[in-house]
């Protein structure tokens, strides 16, 4: 069940990552949401400012956006078997 609560946010700050989550389909809400969901995972504030993940850097990002923008459209879209694993394997 959702819960309403308010917060304040640097406006500039807000609407930047606003314009970068809108790229990947997100939202503010979406961006706390998954922030809080870290803290209760890890049980605290995690490193996040250690933490650096590349796959999100040019020109990996430009790559992202054009592929979720072909999905949308639904082009250039190819499907693959899924393998079962380990499992699978030896049956």
């Amino acid at each position: 069940m959702p819960m309403e609560r308010t917060f304040t946010i640097d406006r500039d700050l807000a609407r930047r990552a606003e314009r970068k989550l809108r790229r990947y389909g997100r939202t503010l809400d979406d961006a706390l949401e998954y922030a809080l969901t870290l803290v209760v995972a890890v049980r605290g504030v995690p490193p996040l400012a250690d933490r650096h993940d590349p796959f999100f850097d040019e020109p990996n990002a430009t790559h992202l956006r054009r592929a979720i923008a072909d999905m949308d459209a639904k082009r250039n879209i190819v499907y693959h078997d899924i393998i079962e694993g380990a499992a699978a394997a030896h049956a």
